[in-house]
């Protein structure tokens, strides 16, 4: 079974600092004033912020926060705010909005390796603000947004939130090659004048170029998507020197969250595991899945058919045929026919249901309600009505599959975490992998820092490593 991934949009609270930038423009933006700007950046930070969150490291984002408003005094120009957040976020990416709103992915931190990288990315994304990029991606056409949403696009939209075109915008951009090298050469020109290092530029593109991954759990997608590949700033600089002992920017990434947030769900052979809400529920073989922490949506291949596993407030103490019906009625469905059951010993409403969805047509349901240990659920089986038939045999049988998680092998069910240690003599990638027990491969451990597989590291150097550890 594949792993496909949610298109819930990222978010961030905003961290505000000022300085002064310039517009050199390598074609002409949208005419808009600064004030317009800043309007369309506010509400678009307010969307993004609602949906997910500012990641909850006040030290780190301090960081970052001195970072880009170190690298803002360096744009020579009109004055304009600049505000800088860290997003709770796995892919590996960094945003911008108009107004200059500026946004790097937990995902991304631990790429990095020192504080000139960090403003590279800044100065990446701050470019694309004062060159018009930013403006032109958010009012771009519909046509501009991807297609395939994942679940906002379909039936998700039953249980929660439409989610705000402008968000997706933010979040899909991408820029055309040019704009890449002219926003990597403006930065480059912006790192010289605030005294980062301009060879980071390159150090960050060529690292992040080496990851094959295109999105995360949630599906955002990584930097190689959005920004492209093999983009360098030419002509190179020189090469970048070593850290320096008073950079500790690798202090700030120790013990940051790697990679996908197991309270959003994880798939282990067939099988979507919550340990949060301490329920798991095999999934039909093919079927793509996604996850945030509230909601998983299993994708049918064709994607015509979906499977929802739903977090839901308990309503007072009513039955759970009651909240089903509620919710289905909610969504536009007639109340579902069924029967109380239990579900791996939890007490459950079966039953099923039909309505129209929009993009979808007509369509059939099989619906499960039913109280969880750590709270109510619902799963929906999903189909146009002429599909239906089709699926339906495999619905039930992942409704049928939810078990309870018992707590043990819910503890056991850990974060993966940023460490350091110091490289031992004849270390190589692979050893050094097999030492905390595989949790990454040995090539992604050389990514993280800045190394070929080949290429073991000196004895005696600080390395980032992964380990699976609850802090």
């Amino acid at each position: 079974m594949r792993s496909r991934s949610l298109c819930l949009l990222v978010a961030a609270s905003f961290a505000s600092s000022c300085a002064t930038t310039t517009a050199p423009l390598g074609r002409p933006a949208p005419a808009l004033s600064s004030e317009q700007e800043a309007r369309i950046g506010s509400q678009a930070e307010s969307d993004l912020r609602r949906e997910v969150g500012l990641l909850g490291d006040a030290a780190l984002q301090r960081d970052v926060q001195q970072a880009g408003t170190r690298l803002a005094a360096a744009f020579a120009g009109p004055a304009r705010p600049w505000h800088f957040a860290v997003l709770d976020v796995a892919a590996p990416n960094a945003f911008a909005l108009p107004g200059g709103y500026v946004y790097l992915t937990r995902g991304l931190l631990p790429y990095l390796s020192r504080h000139s990288e960090l403003a590279a990315v800044l100065g990446h994304q701050m470019a694309h603000v004062v060159r018009g990029d930013a403006v032109r991606a958010y009012l771009a056409g519909p046509g501009d947004v991807p297609a395939d949403l994942g679940v906002f696009g379909t039936v998700a939209r039953l249980f929660g939130r439409r989610a705000p075109l402008a968000v997706t915008r933010a979040l899909f951009a991408s820029h055309d090659p040019d704009s890449e090298r002219q926003a990597n050469a403006l930065a480059a020109e912006s790192l010289s004048r605030a005294g980062f290092d301009p060879a980071s530029m390159n150090v960050v593109l060529e690292t992040l170029d080496r990851l094959d991954v295109e999105e995360d759990q949630r599906g955002v997608p990584t930097w190689g998507v959005t920004h492209g590949r093999q983009i360098r700033l030419e002509p190179a600089p020189s090469p970048v020197p070593k850290p320096s002992a008073g950079d500790d920017y690798l202090e700030h990434v120790h013990n940051l969250l790697f990679g996908d947030d197991p309270r959003e769900g994880l798939v282990r052979a067939n099988e979507f595991l919550k340990p949060d809400l301490r329920v798991a529920l095999t999934i039909p073989t093919e079927w793509d899945v996604s996850s945030d922490r509230t909601r998983m949506i299993a994708n049918a291949p064709g994607h015509d058919a979906f499977l929802v596993l739903q977090s839901v407030p308990a309503i007072l103490r009513r039955e759970v045929s009651e909240i089903a019906a509620t919710l289905m009625n909610r969504a536009g469905f007639i109340a579902p026919a069924g029967a109380a059951t239990t579900l791996d010993g939890l007490p459950a409403f079966v039953g099923a249901t039909a309505g129209p969805v929009e993009g979808l047509g007509d369509v059939r349901a099989r619906v499960a309600c039913l109280r969880s240990p750590r709270g109510v659920l619902l799963v929906a089986g999903v189909a146009p009505s002429a599909r239906y038939p089709a699926v339906e045999s495999q619905m039930t049988a992942a409704i049928r599959s939810i078990r309870a998680i018992p707590s043990g092998e819910a503890e056991r069910i850990l974060p993966e975490r940023i460490d350091l240690e110091t490289a031992h003599a004849g270390d190589t990638w692979d050893t050094i992998a097999r030492r905390h027990g595989g949790v990454v491969m040995a090539n992604l451990l050389a990514i993280l820092n800045h190394a070929a597989l080949d290429q073991p590291p000196p004895a005696g150097v600080s390395l980032k490593v992964v380990v699976a550890s609850e802090k």
